[in-house]
């Protein structure tokens, strides 16, 4: 590529040290040469260090080439299609135009560079080199990195050395006085006035020289009435939007600082290669979308607040789309600042900006939450329910394994949700696998433990132990890890190693040589012998993905699709052929042992309706906790009733006390909030039905009609 794409990447520069002259070991760099356009390897030789200048390194010259195209003879793979496929590596240049003569080694190729512009590099140790590299020569060094991807690095090294300390320039200070030149700036750009709700250090809060970059910008463009913007965004780790961290978020908010700096009554063109961000704000902006389809927006925010700066400021904004790295120089410009801009401390929407929000949520004092309330808390709330399984009895094992192999939660909750019946929306074999796999995550499956908790009448109090081994109790923790199955279950394993061979090998990205994928995964301690419930397979058994199976593929297959559609496959295999199988051969001898002792379902569905009758029998009003209004309680204060024809919604049934806080939550959080008015629910002849005081009183309060607490 004559000009790669700009990317962020970390730079690791050469320490500089306070001596004279220092002498590196072993410290191998890069650098960006712009007479060649091209990448410069080397090795430090030594570092000088003279007071009042700057640090220059003497490195020795190296030159990259590929083995496949150097010498097919030392590669035992010359089908490389693509030079990314292909193996790189450097060597000693033996002399060229760029070379320095040396006086202690003039032999070798040396060049003297600044050490601010070098970066640092890692090579290969010699017990390392890829295994079809059959005879390497000991001059050859192979870098760990990719030669495209080091010469994106350089070159992104090289702009950014460019561009520094011009993102931001000189504040001119923004008249305050009661003048008329003041009044006619506030007047057309009012987010200069402090006493404007549009005042910029109303709108956004976060690092004060972007801030006053913004405020620089407001007072430049008063006297325009068109104006053009390319806007683009970046994200990388915490950017500049640091509380909703997506490249979507950074795009609509590129958007925003145009709007901000735009003077009123103008016209707006903004240049995005985000086609996404144009469908948003069409969609946005439609005076037919319901507010509980636009809270669905994550930029939810963000786009509230660029419509109420076009509305306020009588604002005419176009979109256009551009194609991106297309050679077009104002885009380009654009994606170059996005990138700078990542380095700079984070701004975000300040919560005053919206006055007809009604609160603005927080998570713990930290920063506001943006988005959809209700999806966040419920996934805030299946977080808390998943940590609190795990510190259940059954599951403690799981949490001591989670300290020694992590797990990959989003394999794991992907594998959760698969359908398991080649995408049929309603099944019964789905729903019973799906079924089957969250009771093996929970340890819940009718093992003799599990039984004798629900049937305490039918089995023995003392333990039960396994028919198998006859050593151990027969619980959840023991399936598949048996010691009777010990030898079978490594068996098993030792195929699993082999299918996840033969899908890695056998995938489009495959690596040229099957001697390191073998390697790995013989390595690897997920296919290790198993002793014990120790062992790394029992979180594959009980559902959970480790992070070393995905770690194991990613190391030979780049592509991160594929490397989900091998995890995945491999993930089923171990499922229908390992754990589906132990759990039958477990199952089949629990239930001999059932027969033996005349425990059926009939007897288990009799007891199950005996108890179901028993406790029906009770009054509903005698298993609720007693309370100050106990007495005067009526059936119709615990009901939630609709005035609307038809049959009641489920959800219109809580069942809550009259004194139970639950209810403002159950009323905030249902669909009250969205399908309409939730007090339209009720009316005057059911108002002693609402769960709670306030909820009266503000029911009361909309009628007109005052309101006293008994």
């Amino acid at each position: 590529m004559p000009t790669p794409p700009i990317q962020r990447f970390l730079k690791n520069s050469p320490q500089i040290r306070d001596s004279p002259s220092f002498n590196p070991h072993n410290e191998w760099v890069i650098t960006w040469d712009t007479s060649s356009s091209d990448i410069i390897y080397g090795k430090s030789i030594t570092q000088t260090n003279h007071p009042g200048s700057q640090s220059i390194t003497q490195i020795q010259h190296y030159i990259h080439t590929y083995v496949e195209t150097y010498s097919p003879s030392h590669s035992s793979n010359t089908n490389a299609s693509t030079p990314r496929r292909m193996t790189s590596f450097i060597r000693p240049c033996k002399g060229c135009s760029r070379h320095v003569f040396n006086v202690s080694n003039p032999s070798i190729c040396t060049l003297y560079i600044a050490t601010l512009n070098l970066l640092t590099i890692k090579v290969y140790r010699p017990l390392h080199i890829p295994a079809h590299i059959t005879a390497p020569k000991r001059t050859w060094k192979f870098p760990t990195l990719h030669h495209h991807t080091l010469r994106t690095i350089a070159y992104n090294d090289y702009q950014r050395s460019q561009h520094a300390n011009s993102f931001l320039t000189p504040i001119i200070p923004v008249p305050r006085e009661n003048s008329p030149d003041t009044l006619t700036i506030y007047n057309n750009n009012p987010v200069l006035n402090p006493l404007s709700p549009l005042y910029l250090n109303n709108l956004v809060i976060g690092f004060d020289k972007v801030i006053d970059r913004l405020l620089f910008l407001a007072h430049q463009f008063i006297n325009f009435t068109d104006l053009s913007f390319y806007t683009d965004g970046s994200l990388f780790q915490d950017g500049a939007t640091m509380f909703q961290p997506s490249s979507t978020t950074a795009e609509t908010f590129a958007v925003l600082t145009t709007l901000i700096v735009s003077p009123s009554n103008a016209c707006i063109t903004i240049f995005t290669d985000s086609l996404n961000t144009i469908h948003n704000y069409e969609k946005f902006s439609n005076s037919s979308l319901s507010t509980r389809q636009k809270l669905k927006f994550t930029t939810y925010p963000v786009w509230s607040l660029i419509l109420r700066l076009i509305e306020l400021k009588h604002l005419m904004v176009t979109f256009q789309k551009v194609k991106s790295h297309s050679g077009d120089l104002f885009n380009d410009q654009a994606d170059l600042l996005s990138k700078e801009a990542t380095t700079l401390s984070p701004i975000f929407i300040s919560p005053k900006s919206d006055p007809s929000a009604l609160m603005t949520v927080m998570f713990d004092h930290l920063g506001p939450l943006y988005g959809n309330i209700r999806k966040w808390s419920q996934r805030a709330c299946h977080a808390h329910l998943a940590t609190s399984n795990l510190h259940n009895k059954p599951q403690r094992h799981l949490l001591q394994l989670m300290e020694l192999y992590p797990i990959d939660w989003s394999f794991t909750s992907q594998w959760l949700r698969k359908n398991n019946n080649n995408g049929a929306p309603c099944s019964f074999q789905n729903d019973k696998t799906t079924g089957h796999k969250i009771k093996l995550f929970a340890h819940s499956l009718p093992t003799a433990d599990i039984q004798q908790r629900n049937y305490p009448k039918l089995y023995p109090a003392h333990p039960i132990l396994c028919s198998e081994c006859t050593t151990q109790v027969y619980d959840n923790s023991h399936i598949g890890y048996c010691p009777t199955h010990l030898r079978e279950l490594n068996v098993s394993l030792r195929t699993a190693a082999d299918y996840l061979i033969s899908l890695i090998t056998s995938s489009p990205n495959a690596p040229p040589s099957t001697r390191d994928v073998t390697s790995s995964i013989e390595r690897s301690p997920l296919f290790s012998p198993v002793s014990d419930i120790s062992h790394p397979s029992y979180l594959l058994l009980h559902q959970l993905v480790p992070e070393e199976l995905p770690a194991i593929v990613s190391l030979h297959i780049r592509s991160r699709k594929l490397t989900m559609e091998i995890v995945e496959t491999f993930i089923q295999y171990f499922y229908t052929q390992i754990t589906r199988k132990f759990w039958r051969i477990h199952s089949d001898s629990f239930h001999l042992w059932e027969k033996s002792r005349r425990i059926t379902k009939k007897k288990k569905r009799s007891y199950r309706k005996s108890h179901r009758s028993s406790r029906s029998a009770r009054d509903p009003l005698d298993m609720m906790p007693p309370t100050r209004s106990r007495s005067n309680l009526r059936q119709a204060d615990l009901i939630l009733r609709h005035t609307h024809n038809g049959p009641a919604h489920p959800y219109c049934f809580p069942k809550i006390d009259d004194d139970d806080h639950r209810a403002i939550i159950y009323c905030l959080g249902s669909n009250y909030l969205h399908s309409g008015s939730w007090i339209s629910y009720f009316n005057a002849s059911n108002s002693f039905a609402l769960p709670y005081p306030e909820f009266r009183e503000l029911y009361f309060n909309s009628l007109g009609l005052p309101y006293t607490r008994s």
